[in-house]
């Protein structure tokens, strides 16, 4: 056995759409909490050449100001990109026995829909950062700010896209 120190790490991104309506619930402590699956599906050839798909459905919970924009804005379709972390969930089944569920708990959520809706403009909302009201202004309601560099810029702040 070796001594290996792994990372403490937990990160996930996943990107597809939602194969369902999200639905809101409210935690015990009286948070909103929304729920959904996202469908991604990837394209790839066999070794004899053949195209197949590969189809991946994930439950997505994300919590707070998040959670209502994400029921205000998505709808069954919708396409998205989440950036969050893996967790376990239990559900009590009416039979007396117990499902494991592994879920997205999302922290990040790029609408990937708005893009058409909203002066073909990305909308990326961080559940940790701000309100979603000062987010989605500061996307549409302002000019966009220039940002000092940082100790952690690695070179890149001077990229054009």
């Amino acid at each position: 056995m070796t001594n290996t120190k792994i990372p403490d790490l937990n990160n996930v991104m996943i990107a597809g759409h939602l194969i369902n309506q999200p639905e809101l619930h409210n935690t015990e402590g009286g948070s909103p909490r929304v729920t959904f699956i996202v469908a991604s599906n990837r394209k790839y050839k066999d070794k004899n050449g053949v195209w197949r798909d590969n189809n991946c459905a994930v439950h997505v919970s994300a919590e707070n100001q998040l959670a209502q924009l994400c029921c205000d804005v998505l709808q069954a379709k919708s396409s998205v990109l989440i950036e969050g972390e893996l967790a376990n969930k239990f559900q009590n089944l009416e039979d007396n026995n117990t499902r494991h569920i592994l879920e997205v708990i999302a922290k990040k959520i790029q609408f990937l829909d708005l893009k058409t809706q909203v002066d073909k403009e990305e909308v990326y909302i961080d559940s940790e950062d701000a309100p979603v009201g000062d987010l989605v202004r500061a996307k549409f309601g302002q000019e966009d700010q220039e940002i000092p560099p940082t100790d952690f810029d690695f070179g890149y702040q001077d990229l054009k896209i």
